[in-house]
Formats: C-alpha cells, sequence, structure tokens
C-alpha cells in the first residue's frame, strides 16, 4: 500500500509540474466580471462591456478573487504569477483533502498502517479529476472557492476528531472569508458559527476569528452599498432566483400579477421569457438608462412569484438541479478544448489578453500546444461522459446513505456540508456545469469514505471467517 500511495503521489506532481510549465491561463466572459472590479478598485469608473454596459458597477461577482487579481497587475506578465497561485490551491486542497480522509478513517481501519497511504491515494485522485486542471488554469473563483472548502472540511473534521474548539474558531472564520471569494461558501462559516454558539466550553480568545469574520461580511456588505446602493452581499439576487425558477424550472406566474405585467410592458410581445437573465437583461436596461438594480429587482419579483404561486414546480426544479449538479457532464464550456478550431461551437476560444493577463501563453510554449490542450480535453470529457455517471451512481450517493446510517459523527458532518451546500447552489440558482466544483472536496471525500468504510467491513469479515476457521 505504502509503494502504491508512493507512485500515485510522484505522478500527481509531475502532473502538476508539466500543467504549470506547459498549460496557461485562459478566461470566459465571466471572467470580465472579475477584472472589472479590480479595475473599479483603481479607478473607481465603471469598465463594463455590451451588453452588461451598466450605469454603475455590479456586485454580481464576490469581490475578493477581484482583488488578487487588482494587486497582481502590477506585476509584469501577472498571468504566470496567478498560475502558480492556483497550482499550488490545487495542490493544497488534494492535501487537505487527503488529511480529512486520513483523520477520519485511522480510527477505525482494521489496518492502522494502511490510513497515511490510503490519505495519499485520496488527496492524488483528486488533484487528478480532470475539471480541476482546466480550471487552474481558467481565470475564475472556482479553484480557490474548492480551496476553501476543503479547508472548512478539514477544519471541521479536526474539531471533532480533537475536540479543540480552536479549530472550530478557525472554521467560522474560513467559511466566512470564503463567503468573500464566492457568496455561497458563506454556508461554511454559517455551519460551524452555529456548532460554536452552541458549545458551553468555549472562552472568549475562542470567538475572536469568528468576530473579525463576521466584521469582514459587515464591512462588505457597507461597501455594497456604498457602491450599488444594495443592503447586502450582492446586487445580483433576483437574476439568480430568475435563472432557477424561470429559466431553468420553466415557470412563470399568472399573466396578470403585476411584477409580469411590468416586465411584458419592458420587452418586445414576442420576446421568450423563459430564457437566462442574460438573454433578456439588455432589453429591460436599455429602457431604464441601463439600470442593472432595476432589471435584478425586475427579474427577482417575476421569480418570486413564480416560487408563491408554483412552490411545487421551485421543489420539483431544487430536486432536478441537485441532480443535474451530480450528472453534470463536462463542467466547462463547450469550447475549451477548440483552441485553433475556426468552427468550434459557439465560437473559438480566445487568446485576447483580459487587461495585462495574457491568455494562452504557457511558460514553455509548445510548437502543438493547442493540440496537447485539446487533447487533455478531450480525454477529460471522455471522462465525464462515461466514468463520471457511473462514480456518482455507483459510489457517491450509495456512499452519501451509508455515511448517514454507518459513519462517525466526522463522516456524517462531511455528508452535511456536502448536500446543503449543493442545495443552496440546487434552491437558489440554475445548476451552471462548473457550479459544482466548488464542491468537489466533499464530493471526493465522501466517495473516498464510502469506499474505505466498505472495503474496512469486508475486511474485517473475512478476517473473522478466517479466525472461525483456521
Amino acid at each position: 500500500m505504502k509503494t502504491v500511495s508512493r507512485i500515485i503521489l510522484l505522478l500527481t506532481i509531475a502532473f502538476l509540474i508539466f500543467n504549470l510549465f506547459f498549460f496557461w491561463m485562459n478566461s470566459i466572459v465571466d471572467s470580465g466580471f472579475y477584472w472589472a472590479f479590480a479595475r473599479y478598485m483603481e479607478t473607481g469608473t465603471v469598465h463594463l462591456w455590451h451588453p452588461f454596459n451598466y450605469v454603475r458597477q455590479t456586485t454580481i461577482s464576490a469581490p475578493l478573487y477581484s482583488v488578487v487579481l487588482y494587486f497582481l497587475s502590477y506585476i509584469p506578465n501577472p498571468d504566470l504569477p496567478l498560475h502558480v497561485i492556483q497550482i499550488v490551491s490545487l495542490g493544497l486542497t488534494g492535501y487537505l483533502v487527503g488529511a480529512t480522509v486520513y483523520l477520519i478513517c485511522k480510527s477505525y481501519l482494521i489496518n492502522r498502517s494502511w490510513g497515511r497511504p490510503l490519505g495519499i491515494i485520496s488527496g492524488s485522485l483528486y488533484i487528478l479529476i480532470p475539471a480541476n486542471t482546466v480550471y487552474a488554469s481558467m481565470i475564475l473563483t472556482e479553484n480557490g472557492a474548492a480551496l476553501f472548502t476543503a479547508l472548512s472540511m478539514y477544519l471541521i473534521v479536526k474539531y471533532f476528531v480533537s475536540r479543540k474548539i480552536h479549530y472550530l474558531s478557525v472554521a467560522v472564520f474560513t467559511g466566512l472569508v470564503s463567503g468573500l471569494w464566492r457568496y455561497s461558501q458563506i454556508l461554511y462559516g454559517l455551519l460551524p458559527l452555529a456548532v460554536l454558539l452552541a458549545s458551553r466550553n468555549k472562552k472568549i480568545r475562542d470567538v475572536i476569528l469568528p468576530v473579525i469574520g463576521v466584521a469582514l461580511i459587515c464591512g462588505w456588505i457597507f461597501i455594497n452599498y456604498r457602491i450599488t446602493g444594495v443592503w447586502g452581499m450582492s446586487d445580483a439576487n433576483g437574476i439568480h432566483l430568475w435563472n432557477m425558477i424561470v429559466y431553468e424550472g420553466r415557470t412563470l406566474p399568472a399573466e396578470n400579477t403585476p411584477s409580469l405585467m411590468r416586465l411584458r410592458n419592458d420587452i418586445p410581445e414576442v420576446t421568450n421569457l423563459k430564457v437566462g437573465y442574460w438573454d433578456i437583461q439588455w432589453l429591460i436596461a436599455s429602457r431604464h438608462g441601463m439600470d442593472w438594480l432595476y432589471v435584478d429587482r425586475l427579474l427577482g419579483d417575476v421569480a418570486g412569484d413564480a416560487v408563491k404561486q408554483h412552490p411545487d414546480s421551485y421543489l420539483i426544479t431544487t430536486i432536478s438541479a441537485f441532480w443535474q449538479l451530480h450528472m453534470t457532464g463536462s463542467p466547462y464550456w463547450e469550447n475549451t478544448g477548440s483552441f485553433g478550431r475556426p468552427d468550434a461551437y459557439p465560437y473559438p476560444p480566445s487568446c485576447n489578453p483580459l487587461g495585462p493577463f495574457r491568455l494562452c501563453r504557457p511558460i514553455i510554449d509548445l510548437p502543438d500546444k493547442f493540440g496537447v490542450w485539446n487533447g487533455f480535453v478531450a480525454v477529460s470529457d471522455w471522462y465525464y461522459r462515461y466514468i463520471n455517471p457511473v462514480l456518482m451512481i455507483a459510489v457517491l450517493f450509495p456512499s452519501l446513505i451509508g455515511l448517514l446510517i454507518w459513519g462517525n459523527r466526522s463522516e456524517r458532518w462531511v455528508v452535511l456540508l456536502h448536500i446543503t451546500g449543493l442545495l443552496s447552489v440546487a434552491a437558489y440558482e440554475h445548476p451552471g456545469p462548473r457550479y459544482v466544483l466548488p464542491f468537489y472536496p466533499l464530493i471526493a471525500a465522501v466517495m473516498f469514505l464510502g469506499v474505505i468504510r466498505l472495503g474496512n467491513f469486508l475486511a474485517t469479515v473475512i478476517n473473522k471467517r478466517r479466525e472461525e476457521n483456521p
């Protein structure tokens, strides 16, 4: 077991090094929002583009990644250190997944010497999940969000294993800060906060970090109000519910509902409404001085009325979205593996720089770099088409049920973090394929722990039978 774990670890490290030197940073449309906010921090002016050229800066994306881009932009060729940061982040996430598995399984393994090798194998296999490599090369938050998730998972498990409350305190702080990286991640600060508040043996020093975390969130809420005029963490709340119930759930309120009547007045009569907000937002904004806040509130009012009038549709859509998040297919844009192909759908990937961040510029520029990248993505597509669905159905779902019934407290908390995290997306957003990436550490940990539990049970049964029938 030790030899196998060392070989897998060395192969994983070699793959990370290959990724670092021969792959490069890429961007999609959403990447522009992070850079636009970074430029807003520098200039105080709006740097959005058609059809998102609103009169005020939007906080549709959480600010912390933009802060990273802002500071890196002062370094020559900032795409290179950004790529290093995201490769290291992927490596650390794998380490935390492996460490979590080791912490939990070492207490019950029939052969205690297997604990560390199993942790190494788990962490290494996590790193090798294809989409993790794709997003380590994307100017997006998914890579860092997965690290925050893994850190929260590890700290919470460490608390239950050691019963040392300072781990819980750090988990609260980490989870709250991660909400500034990706808004939905704040859940992983609130859950351990509830446990901390319920604890009877906490001391003053144990609440210092949580108080700092709450202060950071409150500070951002105040900044968001100064920027957008909205009290809250973001000025983009209504559009997410619209995407979930109208776009994904194909559900609208009754035609005589005031909110829907207002929307009908703002767009051409023949417009199909059951689309993503991005397809109709310009039609609305262009009639109201490109006021993003009006768009968000109007779409949110319509979506809210749809939920009130059709709660059954909302429930069905939530369950469906939860399933789809596990069965996403390739969790990245269709053209990700189409560099150099003019007929790519919906259009070829761009190598135009995003501000000072160069795209398609690896450290070592291979003559057929696009062929290497496209080949890797083709392998990834094959994995998500044939392997991932089998893993979800045959391993993940049975592991979720098995760990809830037979697992210890730490394992049940990993399951709880997984279910609540994905439900927070399924109940409020459309199940965009990349939205599952921040929860990959939990998905991987649940599967590894489920397999290890089953393997340990079978080994125990076999040993018992050998003792009874020597």
